[in-house]
């Protein structure tokens, strides 16, 4: 018999903060780093299985210093993530009205042939707004809530502040306090020889800039960390396409066209909207079906969306930006 907990510490993660530290984790993988570096990128590998509860490396079988979750208290670890919308976004009925907002928004549906009037920051405020809902809890007896990565705190002492709040929390919920083992990389052996410094967020950005404008970078990292928050979230398996394009979206720098003239970055752009969208609609499906028991479809709530149309006075224009540097 599962114990009854009360309260629990309750967790929303920024998006933004996510994507920026996966592709630091992307980034400095390819790098022969210092000891320095070597260190801190154990611990950012450690906290990239933090919204990990659906893989060989979940966070539920694999505990590491950032894990959030005490699974003793977790009643249904196999349905970790829909239990936790029912309990907490579910009711909500903001969250209802933004689901269905999100299925009839046309202006999020890319006319692939104006690839420079795709609304990327629109579909990135959409990703944002959509994963600020979400709370996770660790069904511990303490009430509390903590924003992990609104500030802009470099990685290292983002690291250690998380450490310590984690830490502390399983001190408090649980007398054995929180697991150690953490992923990480081996040390280097005596023939390794370091070439480079760990590499921040911004020095990424400012080494891709003559490839991708700083603002669009930007917006990828959104992308970027939504599909960290829901690719091993639970909602998918790993045999569905919604899987595989939340995976390859995590992937994304590894095939932007960098190099290419502008008309092949702006097919891949395109296909990177389309793959984006396609994830996002799969997600609002699967998650309102879970909170109302009920499919999301265009004919089930055709009239809602008619009713919120006759209050516009006018179509708003799509926003414009610059994707790309030629």
């Amino acid at each position: 018999m599962v114990k009854k907990i009360n309260g629990g510490i309750l967790y929303k993660f920024d998006v933004g903060k996510i994507g920026r530290i996966s592709i630091e984790r992307e980034y400095n993988n390819t790098l022969n780093l210092d000891t320095d570096g070597i260190s801190l990128m154990r611990e950012v590998n450690a906290f990239a299985h933090s919204l990990d509860f659906k893989s060989k490396n979940n966070v539920l079988t694999n505990p590491n210093s950032y894990i959030f979750l005490i699974k003793d208290n977790i009643p249904d670890v196999d349905n970790y993530f829909e239990d936790n919308l029912r309990k907490h976004v579910c009711n909500n009925r903001e969250f209802i009205d933004f689901l269905i907002d999100i299925c009839f928004d046309e202006s999020l549906n890319m006319d692939e042939n104006s690839p420079d009037t795709m609304s990327f920051v629109k579909l990135a405020d959409t990703l944002k707004k959509l994963t600020d809902f979400i709370l996770y809890d660790d069904y511990s007896d303490i009430d509390e809530q903590h924003t992990i990565g609104e500030d802009d705190t470099e990685t290292l002492n983002f690291m250690k502040n998380i450490k310590l709040l984690y830490g502390d929390n399983y001190k408090r919920a649980t007398r054995a306090g929180a697991g150690s083992n953490d992923v990480s990389l081996e040390y280097p052996d005596e023939y390794y020889i370091p070439i480079v410094s760990f590499k921040s967020y911004n020095d990424i950005k400012t080494i891709f800039s003559p490839y991708i404008s700083p603002e669009f970078f930007d917006n990828l990292s959104i992308i970027i960390g939504y599909s960290n928050m829901f690719r091993y979230c639970g909602l998918f398996t790993n045999r569905t396409n919604t899987y595989k394009s939340l995976n390859k979206l995590y992937h994304l720098l590894i095939y932007y066209p960098f190099y290419e003239d502008i008309a092949e970055k702006n097919k891949y752009i395109r296909e990177l909207y389309k793959e984006t969208y396609f994830t996002l609609i799969e997600i609002t499906k699967r998650i309102y079906k879970i909170c109302t028991g009920s499919k999301l479809n265009k004919t089930n709530v055709k009239s809602m969306s008619r009713s919120k149309s006759t209050k516009k006075s006018e179509k708003p224009q799509r926003s414009s930006t610059r994707l790309s540097k030629k």
